[in-house]
């Protein structure tokens, strides 16, 4: 059952659709523009005015749907100059564009696309969207979607972290990268990912046990999540060594970037922080694509590893060539990674000189500018 949720009936310059991750996309609304969030998961948004009404009674008499035609009512009341969602998979702006054509939408990627998670479907439109690297341009082209405009920028949530946070010192020699699930059986794919993940985890363990190096963990679950304690637990039984710090006094929003910032090296399957990490030029160790079969399970797609250099991928996670992948990529002269590297990084996560909210704030304004269409109160 849906809970109702009042917005406000006021003109906002900015609507942000969908209150996951709203608080990271707040960071690229200029400070001179109104903005609002509209909810849309688990709540029945509305807005106590006649004109809202009168809207969806218009819209429902255009052959809407309910539920669209509530969210396009409310669109129309507040009449905002900028329509921006954090969820990029799972809302097809590119439709709402159609109703709305006057307005800049925008879709902001928040995470690594693969072939198994249905993401981008077909029928699926964009609008502007602000994604990652090169991977995803020709993801869009190989599917057929329709875009009408793509922007690679690198990693929105990693350029607010930055933007934002005091960049740790190094604290550990290995850092892993958690992508620990309490589904594992929901798909054949993720099954053996986590296989993989216990596996993987369980050696490095052992290798940093013989080699005396330091090592973290970045967990994926906040404290407050209902999984932390099964995911800590997970992790724990693997560490027989009672070597691994999980540095759980500060698992706060970002504490995973925390942790994999302060590595020398991070271990992952192939999470959107390892490729975060690997974008911002941090030696990075991908097992996922030591499981074959999670490719063809569904899992993930060849694009996702066939860029990345050999020396970044373990495609073995038995012990004598998995310890010489962690050794090597632990020793190796920083400049000489960058280099070997640099294609694949722009591949994977296209950073900018700016970070990508920063970029996305100069669009906005610049449209609002040009448009005339920002609010004489703000």
């Amino acid at each position: 059952m849906r809970i109702p949720k009042r917005i406000d009936s006021k003109k906002f310059d900015v609507l942000i659709v969908d209150d996951e991750g709203s608080s990271i996309i707040k960071h690229c609304v200029p400070s001179s523009m109104s903005v609002t969030v509209l909810p849309i998961r688990s709540v029945l948004p509305w807005i106590m005015s006649f004109k809202f009404l009168f809207r969806i009674v218009a819209r429902l008499l255009q052959n809407k749907k309910i539920g669209k035609s509530i969210l396009y009512a409310i669109v129309d009341t507040v009449n905002p100059s900028v329509l921006i969602t954090y969820n990029d998979n799972g809302i097809s702006m590119g439709k709402w564009e159609q109703e709305f054509p006057s307005k800049l939408l925008i879709a902001v990627q928040n995470g690594v696309r693969y072939e198994g998670d249905h993401w981008w479907k077909a029928g699926h439109s964009l609008p502007v969207l602000y994604g990652f690297g090169d991977c995803e341009r020709d993801a869009i082209q190989d599917k057929g979607l329709s875009c009408n405009e793509y922007n690679a920028v690198g990693s929105f949530k990693y350029g607010v972290y930055r933007a934002t946070c005091v960049e740790e010192k190094r604290k550990y020699d290995f850092c892993f990268i958690s992508q620990f699930s309490s589904f594992p059986e929901s798909y054949k794919w993720l099954a053996l990912l986590i296989e993989a993940e216990r596996e993987c985890f369980s050696k490095l363990v052992s290798f940093c046990q013989e080699n005396r190096y330091s090592l973290g963990i970045a967990l994926r679950h906040m404290a407050k999540s209902s999984y932390f304690e099964e995911e800590v637990e997970n992790f724990k039984s693997l560490d027989k060594y009672n070597l691994v710090d999980f540095n759980l006094d500060y698992h706060r929003e970002w504490s995973s970037y925390e942790q994999a910032s302060s590595a020398e090296v991070v271990v992952a399957g192939t999470s959107t922080l390892a490729y975060e990490m690997f974008g911002a030029g941090k030696k990075t160790l991908f097992y996922g694509v030591s499981k074959k079969t999670i490719v063809e399970a569904g899992g993930s797609s060849k694009r996702n590893f066939e860029k990345l250099p050999d020396c970044v991928l373990a495609d073995s996670l038995a012990h004598k060539p998995l310890y010489d992948k962690l050794d090597t990529l632990l020793k190796m002269d920083q400049n000489e990674y960058l280099f070997t590297s640099e294609n694949a990084r722009k591949y994977y996560m296209k950073y900018q000189k700016l970070y990508p909210h920063e970029i996305v704030k100069k669009r906005i304004n610049d449209f609002v500018e040009k448009t005339g269409l920002a609010n004489e109160s703000t």
